[in-house]
């Protein structure tokens, strides 16, 4: 098993930038880890030679995980000349595996809110016999400062293994890189195409060395997600 590095902070040559909106609404943490032998490298040269085949893990949620996995398999189509689907879970003996699993879920996002308090501003008088009659007239709400809240929210954990196959049924972990979307409906309807947005553009730097750990906001035009 490959000893896997991982990296400070950084942008780089990342393909996400071009999703980041610094006043979006959806969360995103990107974190990849490569192997510090040689691996990357190892596959670079043998992106014309060797097949890569996906599978899905998390039989649970199939539909689920296709639909990232699909996204991926197109992605890497880019740089390699055997890329394909395993449907049925089957890998060869050599060559490399992208191992793809999808997990969403509910969670709790805390937010603060404004508190207003109505205020009358004047007081109104009237003749009535042989008395006046006065009261408060309008109001207006005014901030008073702001409370905490908490509201159900929504995150899809995408996980991408890359493994290089030893011919000994061994595998070498080659790279993995992993992201969370975390965000509120209707602001995103269907994080499951989002994350499939960010898994396509992701396999166009399957042959970087480079390891990463990014946190941004994006919005949902960027990651098609209005639907």
């Amino acid at each position: 098993m490959a000893v896997l590095m991982s990296a400070m902070p950084a942008w780089g040559q990342t393909p996400l930038q071009e999703f980041a909106f610094s006043r979006g609404t959806i969360a995103v943490e990107y974190e990849r880890a490569t192997s510090g032998e040689g691996e990357v490298a190892r596959l670079a040269a043998a992106r014309e030679s060797m097949p890569v085949r996906v599978v899905v893990m998390g039989e649970d949620t199939p539909d689920v995980d296709d639909e990232v996995a699909k996204a991926y398999t197109e992605g890497l189509r880019a740089l390699f000349a055997d890329v394909a689907r395993s449907e049925d879970g089957r890998v060869p003996a050599t060559g490399y595996l992208a191992v793809v699993t999808v997990a969403a879920a509910d969670e709790e996002v805390e937010g603060r809110e404004q508190v207003f308090q109505m205020r009358q501003p004047g007081v109104s008088c009237r003749s009535a016999g042989n008395s006046v009659e006065c009261g408060d007239f309008g109001g207006v709400a005014v901030p008073v400062g702001t409370r905490s809240t908490t509201e159900t929210g929504k995150r899809v954990d995408t996980v991408i293994q890359f493994h290089r196959l030893d011919g000994k049924g061994g595998w070498v972990t080659v790279f993995e890189e992993s992201y969370s979307l975390h965000y509120r409906e209707p602001e995103c309807r269907n994080g499951i195409t989002a994350a499939a947005v960010l898994a396509g553009a992701l396999a166009g730097q399957a042959l970087s060395e480079q390891p990463r750990k990014i946190q941004f906001n994006s919005n949902a035009e960027l990651l098609r997600c209005r639907k």
